[in-house]
């Protein structure tokens, strides 16, 4: 069994893992596939009796995910060309990245948080962490306007 990394667990068990089973709760099953676990789980930690695990391939498939989504948005962040002109090649292969990962870790396609759109390939977008209520929140949104309106 390999103890996780404590801040990528904080991160996920945070904002990835939901309401759990009890099989879940106790490590028999993964928090993720809810297949049962063999002896290289992932130990994701918790007080007492709760003691989520995951599957190798649903904890690294989200790892990747996470990191993905930093590398792209401090790219951004510190890139000349992006905070000036909106996007570089190397922010699009960030991207392309971090969909991959997205796709592998289950998630759904990109959407803009400005017009809630699904985002096509061609369109250029960006990370974006806003402050939620009680956590950042990371999004995406169009660099320049939106191509349409935000759907009724």
């Amino acid at each position: 069994m390999t103890i996780a990394d404590p801040i990528v667990t904080q991160f996920l068990v945070m904002f990835e893992v939901g309401r759990l089973t009890a099989e879940q709760q106790d490590g028999t099953l993964c928090v993720w596939c809810d297949q049962p676990l063999t002896a290289d789980a992932i130990d994701l930690g918790g007080p007492s009796d709760w003691r989520p695990h995951s599957c190798t391939t649903c904890y690294l498939a989200r790892k990747t995910w996470r990191q993905t989504y930093f590398d792209w948005h401090g790219h951004t962040e510190h890139c000349e060309y992006c905070t000036r002109d909106g996007s570089c090649t190397v922010a699009y292969g960030h991207r392309i990245q971090h969909e991959q990962a997205r796709q592998a870790a289950g998630k759904p396609p990109l959407s803009c948080a400005a017009c809630l759109r699904p985002v096509q390939r061609a369109e250029l977008v960006a990370p974006l962490i806003c402050e939620g209520f009680s956590a950042p929140l990371r999004m995406f949104t169009h660099v320049g306007p939106c191509p349409t309106r935000r759907p009724a």
